[in-house]
């Protein structure tokens, strides 16, 4: 198997930060091989999962010493306030928390607060809070000509890693490509229809559907719709 798919409505949910409901879609790994059954597949990542917050609801004020803490804002609108230095915050912003600061996430809303949010132990430039929109010019975007004409742009997850928002245009196929041994890599659709090609396969991803790709598999993601394709892309180097 060189792909796991699951939907990210499948899981059993948990309740962290006190009022943060969270669906665990992928976590790391116990011994050698992954386990697509209970979700422990990743090498680097502890977890990545689909999180929500009910409306006008705010997280109780926590702190994760050993892990940072990375965000996507999926939907909905709020504030993140992280050792007294607060944010607002919108659909599209990539936020980083530090391992150790003190945080909580608001949501300021009549509506759910939608988030995707992974953990890790930190690593350098993990101790910075930051908050990006996706659509800010960074410096980074200077290095997508190599993928050719899709649209990206992302939250740096400390060395050689990041969070980064994809769209690929109707009827197209992004850059195939495969990724060093250890590396994880994560593949959700935000909106539209896609298909996960690997091998000589063909796996249908649609919306909410989130895939952890093998390490060496050559791959990519193809939209067959006359639709745009949002996809949130996330990947962690080992060190």
């Amino acid at each position: 198997m060189q792909v796991f798919i699951r939907d990210w409505r499948d899981v059993q949910p948990t309740v962290t930060h006190g009022r943060l409901w969270e669906w665990p879609v992928w976590t790391r790994r116990v011994g050698d091989k992954p386990d697509k059954d209970t979700g422990e597949v990743c090498f680097n990542l502890d977890t990545y999962s689909r999180c929500l917050l009910r409306e006008m609801l705010r997280t109780e004020r926590c702190s994760h010493e050993s892990q940072a803490e990375f965000l996507y804002v999926v939907d909905g609108c709020g504030a993140i306030d992280v050792s007294g230095e607060k944010q607002p915050i919108r659909p599209g912003n990539m936020i980083q928390v530090p391992a150790g600061a003190s945080h909580t996430i608001a949501n300021e809303a009549e509506c759910p607060l939608e988030l995707v949010v992974v953990r890790n132990p930190p690593r350098k430039d993990d101790d910075r809070f930051l908050v990006y929109h996706w659509q800010e010019p960074r410096p980074e975007a200077e290095q997508v000509g190599q993928f050719g004409p899709w649209h990206w742009n992302h939250l740096p997850l400390g060395a050689a890693a990041g969070f980064l928002r994809l769209d690929i245009p109707p009827r197209s196929i992004f850059e195939p490509h495969a990724h060093p041994p250890g590396m994880d890599e994560i593949w959700y659709v935000l909106c539209g229809d896609g298909w996960h090609w690997v091998g000589k396969e063909l796996q249908h991803q649609p919306a909410g559907a989130v895939v952890w790709v093998q390490p060496g598999a050559q791959h990519s993601m193809v939209n067959v719709t006359d639709e745009q394709l949002e996809i949130l892309y996330c990947s962690r180097r080992p060190e």
